[in-house]
């Protein structure tokens, strides 16, 4: 397949690319004008570009360009699906480039694409093997059509149909597809973050309270010392009374020191009781946070136990008539999927189809039935053994 292909974005706000040649003009700007995920469609002369990219965080822009010469596609949608999971399988898992750390902080590992180029070119491999291996699922074929040279841009939402974005981009020499939303986070990695937050937040509450039981301590031992010293003062006094003529002077004296002593004594009983409450806090927050990690352990083997895959989102090609789903599969194996769809006025479209589970993150695509009317809607499920495991409404 004839194309040039490029990496750009911006890596902690500073933009990069490679390879860094002529095109450049054409990608830096893109980045920051990016919401969430964009592609665009640009034709100069007989070169169409189409460029993608995905906002990863407030920092990091991470997007792909194609460049083909007297050529195009058809669908372009599929395009957008191919390059978000080159993202998150091997930039993101891989972490290469740009990974999560374990608080689902995303974190870069460079500040420049030049400091990964055999990282390039396992992209530009794996782009060049899906075009050639997977022409028609694009639907790649030659350019028909003769540039005039007009320079216009219309914009439109990835919800759009792909022959309304071909009679765009015959229209118009740039056509941006936008969708601001972005990519939903898994419900797994979105619960594994919350737990984490919820660790960290108790142990910052048991360094607080421990520090506080320090800070008691040290007052504690200074009331002792206080205590010592009065006592002390008590013993002159007591002194002061065998050699003082005005003994009941020395008895006055006597029974103040003792009063003090004995609010000291209370102050003393309180700092106590303070303690103890503080360390039952600290015993309840150790508590919680132990439930939250053996929660976290459960809730990982109850969803292996029941299903082999956790359907993360699903779609539906009113065109082709299949149905495609993006799942996370906890462990290889082999399952008979049945794919059912019921519209409002009772209509039902069912099949099945074994399928070969992967582990990670994986999508799969079953054909249903192009009889289904894109003017209306339909609730779709997915059935493992009679057991509804994923849906949606398209």
């Amino acid at each position: 397949m004839n194309f040039s292909f490029y990496i750009f974005g911006t890596l902690g706000r500073q933009y990069s690319q490679y390879p860094d040649d002529y095109i450049a003009s054409s990608l830096s700007n893109v980045p920051e004008e990016t919401k969430g995920v964009r592609l665009i469609i640009q034709r100069e002369m007989q070169l169409v570009h189409y460029i993608f990219t995905e906002k990863l965080s407030e920092e990091n822009v991470i997007g792909f360009c194609l460049v083909f010469n007297n050529t195009r596609l058809l669908k372009p949608k599929n395009l957008i699906l191919f390059f978000h999971e080159l993202i998150e399988k091997h930039l993101i898992e891989v972490g290469e480039i740009v990974r999560y750390t374990d608080g689902g902080v995303l974190q870069n590992k460079i500040s420049s694409f030049h400091e990964k180029q055999d990282v390039y070119e396992a992209l530009s491999t794996l782009v060049n093997k899906e075009l050639e291996e997977n022409g028609s699922r694009y639907g790649i074929k030659v350019l028909n059509t003769i540039y005039d040279g007009t320079r216009t841009c219309e914009s439109i939402e990835t919800s759009a149909s792909e022959d309304e974005i071909i009679t765009l981009t015959e229209k118009h020499n740039k056509v941006i597809i936008d969708n601001h939303a972005g990519l939903t986070k898994s419900h797994i990695r979105q619960l594994l973050e919350t737990l984490r937050e919820e660790n960290i937040k108790a142990y910052g509450k048991i360094e607080k309270l421990e520090a506080n039981v320090k800070t008691l301590n040290r007052k504690k031992k200074q009331y002792s010392y206080v205590i010592t010293l009065f006592i002390i003062v008590l013993g002159c006094c007591a002194g002061l009374y065998f050699l003082n003529d005005n003994l009941n002077t020395t008895k006055g004296d006597l029974i103040d020191t003792k009063k003090i002593v004995e609010i000291q004594n209370d102050s003393l009983n309180s700092k106590d009781a303070q303690i103890s409450s503080l360390d039952k806090q600290r015993e309840t927050e150790i508590s919680k946070r132990e439930l939250a990690e053996q929660n976290l352990v459960e809730i990982k083997e109850n969803t292996e136990g029941i299903q082999p895959f956790m359907v993360k989102s699903t779609s539906f090609n009113f065109t082709t008539g299949y149905f495609s789903f993006r799942y996370y599969g906890f462990k290889e194996k082999e399952v008979n999927i049945k794919i059912y769809a019921f519209s409002e006025n009772g209509e039902y479209y069912g099949n099945s189809s074994r399928i070969h589970i992967k582990e990670g993150n994986n999508q799969a695509a079953i054909y249903l039935s192009s009889y289904l009317s894109a003017q209306r809607w339909y609730h779709f499920e997915i059935l493992i053994d009679n057991k509804i495991v994923g849906g949606d409404r398209h």
